[in-house]
């Protein structure tokens, strides 16, 4: 994990809780244990193939040596390595969810056998994202003038659409 304890940046509404989750596609296993793992309602998910958000953190050891991983993220926010980003920034509640939903995922984690065996992804990432993103959906996918998320090449350009826009 890595600049999770933020709002996320995306201005759409009931986004702010927004976690991101790169790495699901590092093991065959992980689709069906991140479905699986309680999360609470208020913290959306969104799963992003690891080629789309780059080696942010420390996830890129295990990566470059085939270790199947998931890395949770928040992305970076205004503040990050700035003098204002203090405590009183963060957001403790949101915090608290994640720790919970570590807590579930490690435990299913732990019972798992995570043979390395990437995997398509791609109907997954697209279930989650239409989960996160609800009603708002449609009006990114216009915003980028897309008309729909069916392929691998979609979700590329939905992300890079996306941080082209600074989100």
């Amino acid at each position: 994990m890595d600049l999770v304890g933020h709002d996320f940046a995306l201005p759409l509404p009931g986004l702010a809780n927004l976690l991101v989750a790169t790495g699901i596609e590092s093991s065959g296993a992980l689709p069906a244990l991140v479905d699986v793992c309680p999360r609470p309602a208020q913290l959306p998910l969104v799963l992003v193939h690891n080629d789309v958000v780059g080696d942010m953190s420390d996830h890129h050891a295990f990566r470059l040596r085939d270790v199947p991983y998931l890395f949770l993220s928040c992305g970076r926010w205004a503040h990050y390595h700035m003098e204002t980003d203090t405590p009183d920034r963060l957001a403790w509640g949101k915090m608290a969810m994640i720790r919970d939903y570590v807590v579930s995922l490690a435990g299913a984690l732990a019972d798992a056998d995570l043979a390395v065996a990437p995997v398509d992804t791609t109907a997954t990432e697209i279930r989650y994202l239409e989960a996160a993103l609800g009603a708002s959906l449609p009006m990114v996918l216009a915003t980028l003038q897309m008309s729909s998320l069916k392929t691998r090449a979609d979700l590329q350009r939905l992300a890079f659409g996306l941080q082209a826009m600074g989100v």
